[in-house]
């Protein structure tokens, strides 16, 4: 597993130092701040999103849901774009983070709470082969 995670942070890091080359944006403190801890816990988006509304979590959870949904359509239509100023690897990469996030929290934070179901998820996913 340290070899996935340094090969991930090493892609991440690469992907970040290529968009900074071409476009100019540096994405490292965006995602520095995304991960930040507070009181050891990482702020979910859901909590987040109640705290800086006032809102119930039944409407965080819709509201995240919508904002899920029309990323996926912005990626979607991204991927497919063919004068895109993104490399086709870049959006394979991109792509297949989303899909592993994805499938990670759409039933709710399966990363912070530990259960079968996630260990299972990952098994499969990750470490057991594909007959």
């Amino acid at each position: 597993m340290k070899i996935c995670f340094f090969a991930l942070y090493n892609s991440i890091n690469e992907i970040a130092f290529d968009n900074l080359k071409e476009h100019g944006f540096h994405t490292i403190p965006l995602l520095k701040k995304a991960d930040e801890l507070k009181r050891g816990d990482v702020p979910k988006s859901i909590q987040c999103y109640m705290h800086e509304t006032g809102c119930s979590e039944v409407e965080a959870h819709e509201h995240v849901k919508k904002l899920i949904d029309a990323t996926w359509k912005r990626m979607n239509g991204e991927y497919l774009m063919s004068h895109s100023p993104l490399s086709l690897p870049f959006k394979h990469i991109a792509l297949n983070l989303v899909r592993i996030a994805q499938c990670m929290y759409q039933y709710g934070d399966n990363h912070g709470i530990e259960d079968q179901k996630t260990n299972d998820h990952v098994l499969l996913l990750l470490v057991l082969s594909i007959p």
